[in-house]
């Protein structure tokens, strides 16, 4: 018996007839073994190519058509996989912001000579617009001129930018970055520290209190934090206990004592653990910087400016730029600074003037003018034939306060343009006669 030909055997063992036939290069195997040796040996994925060529004969079938309509589809699917992950699981952007924001059509428009000839016209299908804050948190922000640099939507530092406003106080519940400097991993180099490992926490300040308060209050919910952790991994943690006595097992409160302020000489009464009874010397057992939004210099220093321990961040922002939340450095009183930060002025934001508010509050609300243009306009356009511009279509260039809107043209080009060359020509003619 003769032997079968190599060519109708397995391209990959050659012993047994071939079963299979691989949708990417067409290659023809025998069993699973030979597909997986075949995708190894010549990095092949398997998966069919839709933009390969077929000659017209085979497009013309039930075959090709669904060979198209699942290039199609898949496409399809891709897209709306990859918006649900963006939008839905990752939230990094909003759905209107995957919509594209223009539109081009073929229209028709009236020229100069009473003519009509087709235009692609390309009109704004939304506007442009940025992340927005809440509206009462933004008008504050605005009246203590407070610029809120914003980083793209999903990063980290906006992920954890808890603002808020107490609109029954009217105070703002800042977002503050830590970095506090520990004593115990800093390396001298002679009198300069050479490298310095600062811990980083997050925590909530109102905008009103005192700069060593909202410190002590942040050590206290870390603190609090880490003894809830303990508990429920089922460890224990050495505790700084707040009672005093010969005998602090005893779990008692210290008694009404007299205290004589070092600083100012003054006596008071401590009953207890206060913050509001802390001597002189431990308000100012703290030094303060804040830290200036983007400001690296070549040196790769962070340009960071002192400020007071009774300061509150009403005060220390106001005027001011931040990156989405305020970074405070945190030092020893009377420890040096750092080789990573430089001193330097805070980012400071001109104060904004409005000297015609006056005048606009006795005309009326500020834009109602353009909202009724804006209304005239849309009226005429709905007026005007399907497929026909008007010729005054795109004439808003006013720089009003409400800008462009949905709809608007902002775009008007000629699909002849040797046509609308004589049309203008002729025009500019006749007005010269």
């Amino acid at each position: 018996m003769a032997d079968p030909m190599l060519t109708s055997l397995c391209a990959i063992c050659h012993i047994t007839a071939p079963k299979y036939k691989c949708p990417r290069c067409g290659l023809r195997s025998c069993s699973l073994a030979c597909i997986k040796k075949h995708k190894a040996w010549s990095e092949c994925s398997g998966a069919r190519d839709p933009t390969t060529y077929l000659p017209p004969s085979q497009l013309r079938t039930p075959a090709g058509v669904d060979h198209d309509y699942n290039f199609l589809h898949g496409i399809e699917m891709s897209l709306e996989r990859t918006e649900r992950v963006l939008v839905d699981e990752r939230r990094l952007v909003q759905a209107e912001e995957l919509r594209p924001m223009t539109m081009q059509e073929v229209r028709w428009k009236t020229g100069r000579d009473g003519r009509k000839r087709k235009v692609i016209v390309t009109r704004l299908l939304r506007e442009a617009k940025g992340r927005q804050f809440e509206r009462f948190l933004a008008q504050k922000l605005k009246k203590l001129n407070v610029e809120v640099l914003c980083v793209p939507t999903g990063m980290t530092r906006q992920k954890e930018n808890c603002t808020t406003l107490n609109r029954r106080t009217s105070r703002i519940n800042w977002q503050v970055e830590w970095f506090v400097v520990d004593d115990e991993k800093i390396e001298m180099q002679g009198d300069e520290i050479k490298s310095t490992n600062a811990r980083r926490f997050l925590s909530k300040a109102m905008d009103d209190i005192p700069l060593h308060e909202a410190y002590r209050t942040m050590l206290d919910e870390q603190a609090a934090a880490e003894r809830r952790q303990a508990k429920k991994e089922g460890r224990t943690i050495d505790e700084q206990t707040l009672y005093h006595g010969d005998c602090p097992e005893s779990r008692c409160w210290p008694s009404p004592a007299t205290m004589q302020d070092p600083q100012t000489g003054l006596w008071f009464t401590c009953t207890g653990p206060s913050v509001d009874l802390w001597p002189e010397e431990k308000r100012r057992e703290y030094q303060y910087f804040l830290a200036r939004p983007q400001t690296r210099r070549p040196d790769q220093r962070i340009m960071v400016s002192p400020v007071q321990t009774t300061d509150c961040f009403r005060d220390i922002l106001t005027n001011t730029r931040v990156l989405e939340f305020p970074t405070v450095i945190v030092l020893r009183s009377g420890q040096p600074l750092p080789e990573t930060y430089a001193m330097g002025p805070k980012d400071t934001v001109l104060p904004t003037t409005t000297p015609g508010s006056a005048s606009k509050r006795k005309e009326g609300p500020a834009g109602a003018k353009h909202a009724s243009d804006r209304a005239t306009k849309k009226r005429k356009h709905d007026e005007a034939e399907e497929g026909e511009v008007d010729e005054d279509g795109d004439d808003d260039s006013d720089g009003g306060a409400g800008g462009l809107v949905g709809g608007d043209v902002i775009e008007e080009q000629s699909v002849d343009e040797d046509d609308d060359d004589d049309t203008s020509s002729s025009g500019t003619s006749s007005d010269d006669e």
